[in-house]
């Protein structure tokens, strides 16, 4: 059977549908970890409408503050009351009170922030006490943040967010004149993982709960970083057992052989689905940010569940500087972390991974998740024409109408990316340069993981586009001995190759136009580093 959203969906659209995420015959999760399926039930054509009243501050009028202006290092937060139309939150005579702060840390004013509000003592909306309100202005299609919410909570063996759509309408005590509210537009609300959010999702509400901003779960990296650091690398939300989190990542670090520990600490199914939607999403971003990480007080074992992040099936147009490139596409993206990393070295792993990734795109096939962009487009047929949303964001309607018909493509695109990856060699990073007894240098790097043999292409040049060579060599092994000859700022390309193709290093410099990856600066010489 699958998993009963879902088989509501395929009644509705018609799928067949052949594996998938699945549950036992007697009904129960199949997987160790479920969700509650009642969490979902916010409809996905509609938009509730919130009408938010902004005390004036006493520093920064609301109007002008942005996510990064702080008060006394802190975030700026504003008085708030609140009411909804359904009359679920109080009322315009009598609204729910609460705070606001602007979420993230970006520049944005105006109409583009998100925001973050708590609500006082008991008023909560939809059994939340904290809303996050996303307005995701980069975002071409306007919905990926909800189509990958709605997408993780397709599967078992995994806990998603709820997402819903707002139409927002604020009214600035600094700012007001004629009409009280202004229209902010369409926004994506979602729920604040924490110990409400556990309990929401029918799990221990008392268990450990973090969330990774940016952490390769090295523990190595997480010592060195100390109480002070941490919550920068991966956020304390919940739990009272703060040295948990510590005991697994040592107990990883320290492990011989992760397949021998792997298990007493993860939820194999749980984390190869994470993992598989994650690849056919494109949230290239997971291996380091924007995902959770749980555990319940009566197990070692800790769970991988999604984010919401606007980071999804992107397409060329919106390729940044620091982008990976596409043989990275697939299991590439999750190498920079040292668990993903040690797990995948395994074979067995790796086509664990390829089989759960199978069934995933059988759950996340083309007639549901056209389903889904259908109504989502009811929604945004309401905003998308008229301000604000027209006038500030960067897309025209028609280009939002596109980029969403072309998501199941996109999904499709996916998927066959990690399987024509899948013979590449993985991605890889340099190691370090020493000097030898002859007074020249030594060039490691870890080993780029292929089912068939690979060659190591090591090249120093004096300028950027590599046509100065300096240095040249291929190896199979993991070390090149560099000339003493070589001095000051250079560059040091390192591709591996097997029969299939190149996968350059995971370094990369910034080129006129684009990412050159496979490319990082060194200076050689007594008081020589990576650049």
């Amino acid at each position: 059977m699958v998993k009963r959203k879902l088989a509501m969906i395929l009644i509705l659209t018609g799928v067949i549908l052949l594996g998938g995420c699945g549950r036992g015959e007697d009904g129960a999760p199949a997987g160790r970890i479920h969700d509650n399926d009642g969490v979902y039930s916010l409809a996905k054509g509609e938009a509730a409408t919130l009408f938010i009243n902004v005390a004036a501050g006493d520093s920064v009028p609301f109007f002008r503050v942005s996510g990064e202006d702080r008060e006394n290092g802190a975030k700026i937060t504003f008085p708030i009351t609140v009411f909804d139309q359904e009359g679920t939150l109080g009322s315009e005579q009598i609204p729910a009170a609460g705070t606001l702060q602007i979420k993230g840390n970006q520049a944005y004013r105006g109409n583009y922030r998100s925001f973050k509000i708590s609500f006082d003592e008991e008023d909560k909306y939809r059994d939340q006490s904290t809303l996050l309100l996303y307005k995701n202005p980069g975002d071409a299609a306007r919905i990926t943040m909800r189509l990958g919410m709605d997408a993780y909570a397709l599967c078992d063996d995994i806990v998603s967010t709820r997402t819903g759509f707002v139409h927002l309408q604020v009214n600035d005590a600094a700012e007001t004149g004629g009409d009280p509210y202004e229209d902010y537009g369409l926004y994506i609300m979602a729920e604040n993982p924490g110990g409400k959010y556990l309990r929401t999702h029918g799990l221990d509400r008392n268990g450990e709960l973090y969330e990774i901003k940016n952490f390769g779960l090295d523990y190595q990296e997480w010592f060195n970083a100390g109480e002070s650091g941490r919550e920068e690398l991966a956020e304390h939300k919940n739990g009272s057992d703060p040295e948990k989190f510590s005991r697994m990542l040592k107990a990883i670090d320290t492990a011989e052989d992760l397949d021998e520990v792997f298990d007493t600490y993860f939820d194999r199914q749980n984390y190869l689905t994470w993992i598989a939607a994650s690849i056919l999403l494109g949230n290239y971003q997971a291996g380091r940010e924007n995902f959770l990480l749980y555990s319940p007080t009566d197990s070692e074992k800790w769970y991988f569940f999604p984010l919401p992040t606007d980071k999804l099936l992107q397409e060329e147009t919106d390729r940044r500087w620091s982008t990976p490139p596409e043989s990275y596409a697939g299991l590439g993206w999750f190498m920079d972390n040292v668990i993903h990393n040690r797990f995948f070295q395994n074979q067995k792993n790796r086509q664990e991974l390829a089989a759960k990734t199978d069934e995933i795109r059988a759950v996340l096939n083309d007639r549901v998740i056209t389903s889904y962009c259908e109504e989502y487009k009811k929604v945004l047929a309401d905003f998308v024409t008229r301000k604000p949303d027209y006038a500030m964001l960067h897309f025209t309607p028609e280009e939002t109408w596109a980029r969403i018909d072309r998501i199941p493509e996109n999904i499709a695109g996916n998927y066959e990316l990690f399987e024509m990856n899948r013979k590449l060699p993985l991605p890889f990073a340099p190691e370090e340069i020493r000097r030898d007894e002859a007074g020249g240098y030594l060039l490691s790097w870890q080993p780029a993981v292929s089912e068939e043999e690979v060659r190591y292409h090591v090249k120093i040049t004096g300028d950027l586009a590599g046509e100065e060579v300096l240095f040249e060599t291929v190896t199979t092994g993991l070390m090149a001995e560099i000339p003493a000859e070589i001095k000051g700022f250079c560059y040091i390309h390192l591709n591996a190759e097997n029969p299939f193709g190149i996968q350059p290093m995971n370094r990369y410099v910034k080129g006129q136009e684009a990412s050159l990856w496979g490319i990082t600066g060194y200076e050689f010489g007594n008081s020589g580093g990576w650049q």
